[in-house]
């Protein structure tokens, strides 16, 4: 038994030389001892533990490599064995390089991004919380693909204001979902905007016979609703802003609409912060496919302020919510994807108390298909292990559901649009309409 490295610094007479590359790599040179090949051991077996650092906490990890020795070079393979004819035993089996240091690929480590519930990672502006959108969604993965998450991860953050989360594991333990929603209290207080937090995990990793504890940090700012993706870039004072939303009125990217779920749900709110929602005069769907301007072609939900096949629960001066059922005739003939608009004008009225102003509400694409047939998986069919929210206070609120995630990945294709979309309510009437 011989230390090689004693608090950082390599052990005297040993012979071991220590290189550090791009601080993410340390690699260890040393030379065995005669007395080594002299035993009857049939193998020597390195262990270390070393401190590890993200930019939210640092965890010391232990590992282990076994080699085999040989006395002679006549008792060595001809050449490096396969797989199936490696010596068994609990630590990694990688296949030899011409490096000894292990490759890119070897090294275990964690994927992640902020990503919609398609589980399709989002871009930079799916990091800016607002009131409309506080959902909180984080994917990861572990690599190489024979890693595994094991135990429970812990997941938190720097808000001041408790924020739960819930880890979703895939039944292959490989990788999983991160969610979470910020109160209400973070969007209410003027210090928060233009804050932010970071939201940090901690994981720990199995890959053969390695450990290794591993760690994601995302940082979200907090933002005013002006500032929200779902707000046109117009420059008008005065906006109404839309989005498909849960059942938390929350925007929610990558909902598809198929006939055995064709129920939408709309949220209209006023922009800026301090305005209010008078009310929603028009509301409408439009298919763009085929003759936009056919009388099937359109939907009609409220007309003269007036709601013909929709609900508009009760809910906040800054917030209207539109819920409707797509008609039939939106899926007839439908060969893959088809984009449906969702265009309207409601008032705004500003913080002032002044007089309202009729705006058009910011269209929304509605994306439908036929019913979804999921992709084969060689995971087991079962459903994902759910997580219980960690470091949160026994006081903390009660976390709101959250859509589940699923493996089916649509992407809504670019389509033509007009280029003066009507201003005025179209006169055909819906035939068909199914009520919710």
């Amino acid at each position: 038994y011989n230390k090689l490295i004693v608090e950082s610094d390599v052990a005297e007479g040993t012979g071991t030389n220590i290189t550090f590359k791009n601080g993410t790599l340390m690699a260890i040179e040393t030379l065995l001892d005669d007395a080594v090949f002299e035993s009857s051991l049939n193998y020597v077996e390195f262990n270390s533990y070393a401190g590890l650092k993200t930019a939210s906490f640092s965890s010391d990890v232990t590992s282990y490599l076994r080699l085999p020795l040989y006395t002679e070079p006549s008792n060595m393979p001809s050449a490096f064995p396969s797989l199936s004819h490696r010596p068994t035993f609990n630590g990694p089996t990688f296949e030899p390089t011409q490096s000894n240091e292990p490759t890119e690929e070897q090294a275990i480590r964690l994927e992640y991004c902020p990503c919609d519930i398609n589980r399709k990672c989002l871009g930079v502006e799916s990091v800016t919380l607002t009131q409309y959108e506080r959902n909180i969604r984080i994917c990861f993965k572990a690599l190489p693909t024979t890693s595994r998450v094991v135990g429970t991860p812990i997941v938190s953050s720097t808000s001041d204001s408790s924020i739960p989360f819930t880890t979703l594991l895939d039944s292959d333990m490989r990788g999983g979902l991160i969610t979470g929603e910020p109160p209400d209290e973070l969007f209410e207080s003027e210090s928060s905007v233009g804050s932010a937090i970071e939201v940090w995990g901690k994981f720990d990793v199995v890959e053969g016979g390695r450990t290794a504890i591993l760690g994601l940090s995302v940082v979200y700012e907090i933002a005013s609703v002006e500032s929200s993706a779902y707000c046109s870039s117009s420059t008008a004072q005065l906006q109404a802003c839309a989005c498909q939303c849960d059942d938390n009125n929350n925007c929610v990217d990558g909902l598809i609409q198929t006939p055995s779920s064709r129920n939408v749900r709309i949220c209209v709110f006023s922009s800026p912060t301090g305005t209010k929602i008078g009310n929603v005069d028009g509301f409408f769907l439009q298919n763009m496919s085929g003759d936009e301007n056919a009388a099937d072609s359109f939907q009609i939900v409220i007309q003269n302020g007036q709601p013909k096949n929709s609900i508009t629960p009760e809910s906040p001066a800054t917030l209207r919510v539109i819920t409707t059922s797509l008609k039939d005739a939106f899926f007839s003939d439908l060969n893959g994807k088809r984009i449906v608009k969702a265009r309207g004008s409601g008032t705004v009225l500003p913080d002032d108390g002044g007089y309202g102003q009729n705006v058009e509400i910011n269209e929304v694409e509605l994306t439908i298909m036929q019913e979804l047939t999921p992709e084969p998986s060689r995971s087991p069919s079962s459903a994902p292990t759910t997580v219980p929210p960690t470091l949160v206070p026994s006081n903390a609120p009660t976390p709101r559901p959250t859509p589940l995630p699923t493996t089916v990945q649509p992407t809504p294709e670019p389509t033509s649009v007009p280029s003066n979309p009507p201003t005025t309510m179209p006169t055909p009437q819906p035939t068909d309409v199914v009520t919710p």
